[in-house]
């Protein structure tokens, strides 16, 4: 449940440097919505890797888990950037055809981004905690192992 916190923490601060590109790129230098949302992620998607080996999994182990680690991490924010770009982009095509206001259009695709990333969240944090980040035991060869009942004996 820590770890869940910790995340939680580490992932707000990853959302706010997102829509906070995103608002930037799309709302005032008016780039197209799929540049955009990669550009908004791809400013995050670091921030969000450093702090998570920092403060969320800092027993990760080695330099060479560390790169294979960061990869997977990395892979991970590429795959939930692609589908949050392609509900964005759904998002504001729909939106398109209501209106042409580019202040309005910028609030909807915030908040389309807003919606993809809470819905992408919960998955990639299991990910990371269960496959990526989990906690590796020292190998012990069981033939050194005393069983808890033979302990008992003794």
């Amino acid at each position: 449940m820590q770890r869940f916190v910790r995340y939680s923490g580490v992932s707000l601060v990853a959302f706010a440097l997102a829509q906070l590109g995103l608002a930037i790129a799309y709302g005032l230098g008016n780039w197209p919505v799929v540049p955009a949302v990669l550009f908004s992620l791809a400013v995050s998607a670091i921030p969000a890797y450093l702090l998570s080996r920092v403060i969320v999994w800092p027993d990760g182990g080695h330099d060479r888990a560390n790169t294979v680690e960061g990869s997977w991490f990395l892979l991970i924010a590429l795959v939930g950037s692609l589908l949050t770009a392609g509900f964005v982009t759904l998002a504001e095509s729909l939106a398109r055809r209501h209106t042409a206001d580019h202040a309005t259009l910028t609030v909807i695709v915030n908040l389309s981004s807003i919606v993809a990333t809470a819905a992408i969240w919960l998955a990639r944090f299991t990910v990371l905690d269960r496959l990526v980040f989990r906690r590796r035991r020292p190998r012990t060869d069981p033939a050194l192992v005393i069983p808890a009942d033979a302990e008992r004996a003794r």
